[in-house]
């Protein structure tokens, strides 16, 4: 006698009950969406969506589908606004995914809800409510439900804010993809989103969007929610929400289109994020500073950055425009505090021509005087910036003027083939090449070697008390080889016209005071010089000759003071 061997039949009775199983969930597949009339239900599907959502709904036709699994599609669906007049949502086709275990417990999860060519208006009035606040409550007694994946295909967006000015502010968002999927407190979901922003004149820009987020569970702030994302907004119109963020900016719209390329990782108050950052015909007004409108043809901004609790650091930052390229770094200490402490590096790469960065120069933030003398003197040069360094708390660097204050800034960078005039008749220092520096109270000239229009020279000269509210003095010396033409334009201004000047001389010139009252001194070594003054004097080359005198310069007059021939 054989004994059965039950392992088989279990086997054998699993695959039937399987088999059984499965041909049930096709029959149902298959003749369900024939047996459920949607369309015979409307009534009572269209009262409860008007009761949950406090607006008039209504649909042109819908039905029932098991394909890829139980869902409902609605067609024509037109969502009103709580008074019944405005349209507040219509879409030509909504698809709804059900899961159906769930209901067993009460709970409703749709897998997936689909907009096709949906049109929604978001409104926000004058007391800064949007006309969705009341879906965004929680009703009592609502059964819970779970939405795991939203999809909007061919979308638009209509925004009107009468909030933020007096005849209010609208702007669309086009050709709107939408896809969230598992965005839900406490879990981790990704979602994706790309759209068009139409501009009052031109082309449109474009917005794309994609990353995963948690958002956080409970009371917790949804500052938040971790976001890994990138973003990447192309040749958006750079004064199209003006209105929001206008009033904080000191200068009129500038228009112009943007690019941005970015991306982010962590929460609002600790993050990294690196990105470009691309303008293009964009013009700033601001006379206050700029004397001349801002307006480069480009500008573009690299930056890595990085937030935690007390430190905004930007390690790699880089601006490029026309003819210009800057980089350098930024840390930003205790940021939320009373008196944050900034340190800021920057150098350029190569050298820059300053005619083409003269109308960056912020003459109204310098002060007068030497604005006035950089604005109007300066004619030309090149120059290159080797160093430069801000480091103080920002009380410091609003008071240079105090104390040691203006220990905080240095400045320091070559400059060659520079010009400077001082008017039409007068010779221009022309091919000026040295080093220019800004330190601590200072404004130094170092090394300066140029022409005073054929006459080759060296200088050295400082400004002293630079940035702070004493009196400044202005010590220099220069060593200068005159030349004819040069000292013709100097007898001219002493009335002394007939003078014939030629060969070599030296001249050393000493300096030192303030302005209102400078003293100048020199020694001037004439041995191979050979001058001549008709009925005055006639000097050969080779006969010694010295000639020294001291001098106070005043506004509108010059004393000499001794003379030595």
């Amino acid at each position: 006698m054989k004994v059965p061997k039950p392992k088989q039949t279990y086997i054998k009775l699993s695959g039937l009950i399987f088999l059984f199983l499965g041909a049930i969930v096709i029959g149902l597949a298959f003749f369900l969406p024939r047996l459920l009339d949607v369309n015979a239900y409307r009534d009572e599907i269209v009262a409860s969506l008007q009761k949950s959502l406090n607006r008039t709904v209504s649909f042109s036709r819908g039905e029932f589908s098991m394909d890829p699994g139980p869902s409902f599609v609605f067609d024509t669906v037109v969502v009103k606004e709580p008074d019944g007049g405005s349209t507040f949502l219509a879409a030509e086709r909504i698809t709804v995914h059900l899961a159906l275990l769930p209901l067993l417990n009460k709970r409703i999860v749709l897998r997936e809800i689909s907009l096709e060519g949906a049109e929604a208006q978001l409104i926000r009035t004058s007391d800064g409510k949007l006309n969705i606040d009341d879906l965004l409550q929680a009703r009592p007694g609502a059964l819970p439900i779970k939405l795991k994946k939203v999809l909007v295909r061919k979308g638009i967006l209509h925004w009107r804010d009468m909030n933020v000015a007096q005849t209010g502010f609208t702007a669309d968002v086009t050709n709107l993809h939408l896809s969230l999927d598992n965005l839900s407190a406490g879990h981790k979901g990704s979602f994706k989103l790309s759209c068009e922003l139409p501009a009052p004149s031109g082309a449109a820009g474009s917005i794309s969007l994609s990353g995963t987020a948690k958002l956080p569970s409970g009371a917790v702030s949804l500052m938040e929610t971790e976001l890994n994302a990138d973003t990447d907004i192309k040749q958006v119109d750079a004064g199209r929400f003006w209105p929001y963020y206008g009033r904080f900016i000191p200068f009129a719209n500038p228009g112009g289109r943007f690019d941005l390329a970015t991306s982010f990782k962590g929460k609002a108050r600790e993050f990294a994020a690196k990105g470009r950052f691309r303008a293009n015909g964009a013009a700033v007004t601001w006379p206050t500073v700029f004397h001349a409108t801002v307006a480069p043809r480009s500008l573009q901004i690299d930056y890595t950055m990085k937030l935690t609790g007390a430190l905004l650091d930007i390690p790699s930052l880089e601006l490029g425009t026309d003819g210009f390229r800057i980089k350098g770094s930024l840390q930003v200490h205790d940021y939320a505090g009373k008196d944050p402490r900034i340190v800021a590096r920057a150098s350029t790469p190569a050298t820059f021509r300053y005619e083409d960065v003269r109308t960056y120069v912020p003459y109204g933030i310098i002060p007068t005087d030497t604005s006035d003398y950089i604005e109007h003197k300066i004619k030309s040069g090149i120059f290159k910036l080797d160093t430069g360094v801000l480091d103080g708390r920002v009380s410091q660097i609003a008071h240079m003027e105090r104390g040691d204050n203006s220990n905080t800034l240095l400045i320091r960078g070559p400059v060659e083939k520079a010009v400077l005039s001082y008017g039409p008749k007068a010779p221009a220092f022309n091919t000026i090449k040295g080093v220019i520096e800004l330190k601590g109270k200072n404004f130094n000239l170092i090394g300066m070697t140029g022409m005073f229009g054929t006459s080759p020279f060296k200088l050295q000269g400082s400004i002293t008390e630079y940035n702070t509210d004493k009196t400044s003095d202005y010590p220099i010396r220069m060593e200068i080889t005159p030349r004819g033409p040069e000292v013709a334009w100097l007898a001219r201004i002493a009335g002394a016209s007939k003078l014939e000047f030629g060969g070599n001389s030296s001249l050393v010139l000493n300096g030192g005071g303030h302005y209102s009252a400078y003293r100048l001194s020199g020694d001037w070594e004439l041995k191979q010089a050979a001058y001549t003054f008709p009925g005055a004097v006639r000097k050969p080359a080779g006969t010694p000759n010295h000639l020294a005198f001291n001098s106070t310069i005043r506004a509108g007059e010059t004393r000499l003071n001794s003379l030595t021939y």
